[in-house]
């Protein structure tokens, strides 16, 4: 849904859903910022990374590790 808001947020910030929450497998980092720089628009103190919305159907400990994943 990002690009929708490409030329009206202004100097919103705008929250990113950068990890695949329906994929079981546990992104890298490199991935989640690939797929945030793809938004070449948004600079980036405008950005917001978020990976909540979606996880409340995977199993806890999925969650922790998707969440904490860093490379």
């Amino acid at each position: 849904m990002t690009p929708h808001y490409e030329g009206l947020i202004g100097n919103k910030q705008l929250g990113v859903g950068a990890v695949d929450v329906q994929d079981p497998k546990v992104e890298s980092g490199s991935t989640v910022a690939e797929r945030i720089q793809v938004h070449k628009w948004l600079a980036p103190e405008q950005t917001i990374v978020t990976s909540s919305c979606g996880f409340n159907h995977l199993p806890r400990a999925h969650q922790f590790r998707q969440a904490v994943r860093h490379d």
